[in-house]
């Protein structure tokens, strides 16, 4: 994914990739094609990009260990000035220095960093995800289970004992 920017006039410009999953570089949590568009506005000290990406995942609930697929949206900015003494008060991550012998910017790196942190630390395949019974392990979302629901992690007993004394 890559943007000429020696040859790109001061303005906006908009620009369209489609690539397969492998070839940005996600690992396979994610599958088919990537798609990026890129909205490129250049003027006489800088090159700012504004990219939305959208890809699929193939993701496992932290509740109730389902697979299942996620569409995935991100946006994100990236500015590239031509003068490393001038940042024009951006964010030091969203600010990248552009050598004046480089005509050439490769997003797919970030693109793929971007995507990669789209992926929440707790994925849920939905947000009222009732998860698994703890004593029998039935998936909640699908059946109700008999359990009494009084279960008590072993790890835990002794504090339990501890509380009981009182």
């Amino acid at each position: 994914m890559k943007i000429n920017t020696g040859s790109l006039p001061i303005g906006v410009r908009e620009f369209s990739f489609v690539e397969d999953i492998g070839t940005v570089g996600l690992d396979d949590r994610f599958f088919g094609d990537i798609a990026v568009s890129v909205r490129v506005e250049k003027t006489s000290d800088l090159i700012l990009l504004n990219v939305t990406l959208q890809a699929k995942a193939k993701l496992i609930c932290d509740r109730c260990a389902e697979e299942f697929d996620r569409d995935i949206e991100k946006e994100y900015k990236m500015v590239y000035f031509f003068n490393e003494n001038d940042t024009g008060g951006y964010p030091k991550e969203e600010v990248v220095i552009l050598p004046s012998e480089n005509t050439v910017i490769d997003i797919s790196d970030d693109v793929r960093q971007f995507t990669q942190l789209t992926i929440p630390l707790k994925v849920l395949c939905q947000p009222e995800c009732k998860g698994l019974c703890q004593e029998c392990g039935t998936n909640l979302n699908e059946n109700t289970c008999s359990c009494t629901g009084t279960y008590i992690d072993p790890r835990w007993e002794q504090l339990n004992k501890l509380l009981n004394q009182n």
